[in-house]
């Protein structure tokens, strides 16, 4: 049996939503003598987990259980919360069960927390599809025993690690982009028959975009932090003033940039700041927009521009190398400019503007690709039959499992009280 401090039991509750129902577990009725929140389900379950915030990931899942049309599973969302990093968002994904599941990583005892996480995960069959590293973390001292699926969420260096670390946990490793797919094959040969390329999708609008004002619409949806570039957009905005051509900006997101993007774009006063909006929202401003502009200095498969793609909105996007040129063939699709060049992004827009027709023609032809290409109906099939084959045998790897965080205090032995009254007392993040 897996034990939890007293005190901890006594200074923690967990929220539990099903469907429009919210219902609070003190922590001591959670794991009264049972290693699950739940009790085993007569059919298996698949289990997605992730940090509640808002943005891509978050959309990306909320695809597959929205838009999934298997019966074979009990579908649960634990959404990570860390008392240190971002708000959380309190978001809903569509599972028939759904908790938050906070956390003061890097202050608490790290087994604590993968104990904590561990009971939360449905007794029986099933699968454990991981997004971040706090679950991977947890897996890496605690076995679920289930069918592990990572899913890399962007082609950075943070998302490899992960996935080099835990390879010994993961059974199937699913990459949305044929370039993510290629460099995790490079790094784990030996792995490669595990690595999938299961491309993302969007619910596609019934309409294309509504017609073109005089003003050309331009919209940037994503957060607004350092990795997106977003402080480029009033650089363009200024170089379309140079060169006299106006637009109607919109900006859909928010993030820890966002008072730096206000003040750098202070002189422009009619730019549109929506802040974060669910999803729907998102897809009604695309149907008003032109253009879609994505500064990014990495991604790894922008969600945001299949959605845009698949309202006809012509993408201007910086040229790199994960999802966005299965996306963006320029002069087709879209256009492709070098990361931080402001001028080219202005001079892309600036010939959509001047070229109505041009920008006609590319708003058909990319969202004749995303039809083809992008359809979460169709896309979501591929998910469906992977997790689908979670009773099959699969090698044992396990065995080798290693922890690859932490410090002394980290130890399963040390109550969680007394790791978190050093560390803070230390001051130190660990």
């Amino acid at each position: 049996m897996i034990f939890i401090d007293g005190l901890e039991s006594a200074a923690l509750f967990w929220q539990f939503r099903d469907s429009s129902v919210k219902r609070h577990f003190p922590v001591w009725e959670v794991y009264n003598g049972c290693y699950s929140a739940f009790q085993s389900t007569m059919r298996p379950t698949l289990t997605y987990i992730l940090p509640d915030l808002p943005g891509g990931v978050a959309s990306y899942v909320r695809n597959l259980l929205r838009f999934s049309t298997s019966h074979s599973f009990e579908t649960f969302a634990i959404l990570t919360q860390s008392r240190f990093g971002d708000s959380p968002a309190n978001q809903s994904l569509g599972a028939d069960h759904e908790i938050y599941f906070p956390h003061r990583l890097p202050k608490e005892n790290l087994y604590a927390v993968a104990r904590r996480l561990l009971r939360l995960i449905p007794d029986g069959p099933g699968v454990v599809v991981t997004n971040d590293v706090v679950e991977l973390a947890a897996f890496s001292i605690y076995d679920p025993q289930k069918m592990i699926v990572m899913i890399m969420h962007g082609d950075y260096e943070y998302y490899y690690d992960l996935a080099t670390k835990h390879a010994n946990i993961i059974d199937y490793f699913v990459a949305s982009s044929r370039h993510m797919s290629s460099k995790l094959s490079v790094l784990m040969p030996e792995r490669s028959h595990s690595i999938r390329n299961l491309p993302c999708g969007v619910a596609l609008p019934s309409l294309n975009r509504n017609p073109p004002e005089e003003v050309l619409r331009v919209i940037y949806v994503g957060g607004l932090s350092g990795t997106k570039r977003v402080l480029d957009l009033p650089k363009i905005d200024q170089e379309l003033q140079q060169f006299g051509v106006e637009v109607h900006w919109t900006i859909a997101g928010s993030g820890p940039e966002e008072e730096s993007l206000r003040n750098a774009w202070a002189w422009n006063p009619s730019v549109c700041w929506t802040g974060h909006i669910p999803t729907e929202t998102v897809v009604s401003l695309l149907m008003d927009s032109d253009v879609f502009v994505l500064p990014s200095q990495s991604e790894g498969f922008p969600v945001s521009l299949v959605e845009a793609a698949a309202a006809g909105v012509v993408p201007v996007v910086s040229d790199l190398p994960s999802g966005i040129p299965e996306v963006v063939h320029p002069g087709s699709t879209g256009f492709r400019v070098p990361v931080g060049d402001v001028k080219s992004f202005a001079q892309a827009i600036a010939s959509l503007a001047a070229n109505r027709s041009l920008l006609e023609q590319m708003s058909k032809n990319v969202r004749d690709l995303a039809t083809s290409n992008f359809d979460i109906r169709e896309n979501v099939k591929a998910y469906d039959q992977l997790f689908e084959s979670y009773s099959e045998p699969r090698v044992n790897r396990r065995l080798k499992q290693t922890l690859h965080y932490g410090s002394r205090l980290d130890r399963p032995w040390i109550p969680n009280f007394a790791v978190r009254a050093v560390r803070a007392f230390t001051r130190r993040d660990l």
